[in-house]
């Protein structure tokens, strides 16, 4: 491994213009470099770590060496919804994952929710529904478990599989929690929900 000296990168022939290099493998691929946009082409090493500097964000090439794709680790997040957020949550969505930025789409892996229940069940329109913000195609429902529980509980959300059909999943998309049809009628209590994912550059 050579490396061309802490907290200092090179210009990277291998790559796109205006990339950066930090460290190379024995022969030469790039294993640390940064830049505004993942390489979709270029010669970097397997397990080449890619610094997006305009978002921050730590990407791995899972790709080989000469047809990099690039994606970060799995990561979990928490988002806590209010009840008041809860009974409007046809009308105003919340957004679980902000969009990636252009280039990247949201691989979304899993979700679990933690009711917490109060004095009453939600009632009337209780289908939770996580979306692709873009399209508003759903993700991941739960049409029965959470929002309609009469105490508190933990379950998964599960992804939809009401068609034979891939879930289509729009690039640059952000992921949402929304309720189908309506906002529940009454109810009261909170929600956290769980979100694993990782983004992949397109």
């Amino acid at each position: 491994m050579r490396n061309v000296g802490t907290n200092f990168f090179v210009s990277n022939p291998f790559g796109a213009s205006g990339e950066k290099v930090a460290l190379t493998d024995d022969n030469h691929y790039p294993l640390l470099v940064k830049g505004a946009t993942a390489p979709a082409t270029g010669t970097y090493a397997q397990g080449a770590i890619f610094f997006n500097t305009t978002t921050g964000t730590t990407m791995f090439n899972i790709g080989t060496t000469t047809a990099p794709s690039f994606a970060t680790s799995a990561v979990t997040t928490v988002t806590s919804l209010t009840s008041a957020q809860i009974l409007a949550l046809n009308t105003t969505p919340i957004t679980l994952i902000a969009a990636p930025g252009a280039g990247y789409a949201i691989n979304l892996i899993s979700v679990m929710g933690s009711l917490t229940f109060a004095t009453a069940a939600y009632a009337t329109h209780t289908e939770l529904d996580i979306i692709d913000a873009t399209s508003s195609a759903v993700l991941f429902k739960d049409t029965a478990t959470l929002l309609a529980a009469t105490a508190s509980k933990v379950a998964t959300v599960p992804v939809n599989t009401n068609s034979n059909a891939g879930l289509v999943v729009t690039a640059n998309a952000a992921v949402n929690a929304t309720v189908a049809t309506g906002n529940p009628a009454t109810g009261a209590g909170t929600l956290k929900l769980y979100t694993t994912y990782n983004i992949i550059a397109l």
